[in-house]
């Protein structure tokens, strides 16, 4: 009776194996997977854009801040959740800087500089040109941003570290004027950097 029973069990597990392995044949479902709408490597001139797109904001309000100095000085006020209206200290971080528009402009300098990408990037403009205005886009956010938070991670930045020393505003400082003039210096004279939404690509402005 037990072997009876071990050889029916045997009998079926041989059955199940047989039945299951016959259909794991490989299917090819070609592109199935594959999204069309998705890029496999940065596009450098929609990069730019993003990161001129709120230039404009950070001209006339230091840190962020956006309303909050207006209502600090009461040119308007606030009729609900009225801290600022009020004095109340805010809490503004720095963070969403570096890993927005100061990552863009990262990746812009990163796939002109590595030769792998470099040839993909300059159908955006030549790929010192858009170095160029990456590298001063980011000077211009630093010195922003010194002057609103003080000393910051600018050295060790944007390098992929997840440990990043902060630097006193005078490093910061000689760090920027150095980068303008190497960044003025790096203009090739070539096509002009794609998605430059602010000066059209006129290297003079």
């Amino acid at each position: 009776m037990k072997l009876t029973i071990k050889n029916k069990l045997f009998a079926s597990f041989i059955t199940i194996s047989l039945v299951a392995g016959a259909g794991c044949e490989k299917v090819d479902f070609g592109d199935l997977n594959t999204n069309p709408n998705l890029t496999t490597s940065p596009i450098t001139s929609a990069l730019l854009t993003n990161a001129l797109a709120g230039f404009g904001n950070n001209s006339w309000d230091q840190g962020g801040v956006r309303t909050v100095s207006g209502l600090y000085a009461q040119y308007f006020t606030e009729t609900q959740y009225t801290e600022a209206s009020r004095y109340a200290k805010q809490t503004f971080n720095w963070d969403g800087f570096y890993s927005g528009v100061m990552y863009d402009l990262q990746n812009i300098i990163n796939y002109n500089t590595d030769p792998a990408t470099a040839a993909k990037a300059a159908e955006n403009g030549s790929n010192n040109n858009q170095i160029a205005v990456a590298r001063i886009l980011k000077a211009y956010y630093f010195w922003w941003m010194t002057d609103t938070w003080g000393d910051l991670p600018y050295t060790g930045a944007l390098q992929g570290s997840g440990t990043i020393p902060y630097d006193t505003q005078d490093v910061i400082y000689a760090g920027i004027l150095k980068e303008l003039k190497e960044a003025v210096a790096q203009f090739d004279g070539g096509l002009p950097a794609a998605g430059d939404i602010l000066y059209n690509g006129d290297i003079d402005k």
